[in-house]
């Protein structure tokens, strides 16, 4: 097992979900993660078709911004110093992916 991939947080009636993922430090930089987020999102959007994908992300957490942001997210938001962690507060950056960027992004 390299790590865990989850959806939840499913709205049916306004047809949106959460997604988390979170991998074994020994395969970053593979990507394994961009490869996973994929096949889930494919799914979320064939298979249950739902409209909307969300997640957070910690500001400190660059490689997996750039993840997301290739699986097609956007930045929707800032949580403000919204943990403490490192001896400092971090700010928490809230992303979205609609069914028809997907859509678009994929073909």
């Amino acid at each position: 097992m390299i790590g865990t991939i989850a959806v939840y947080g499913i709205n049916w009636h306004h047809r949106y979900a959460h997604v988390g993922i979170s991998l074994d430090p020994k395969v970053h930089n593979q990507g394994c993660g961009t490869d996973a987020m994929r096949i889930l999102l494919r799914f979320i959007f064939e298979e249950m078709n739902l409209n909307k994908v969300k997640l957070e992300v910690f500001e400190f957490n660059p490689p997996a911004i750039r993840v997301y942001e290739k699986c097609g997210f956007r930045r929707e938001g800032r949580l403000r110093e919204e943990i403490f962690r490192y001896g400092r507060y971090h700010d928490v950056l809230v992303m979205g992916l609609l069914q028809e960027e997907h859509r678009s992004k994929t073909g």
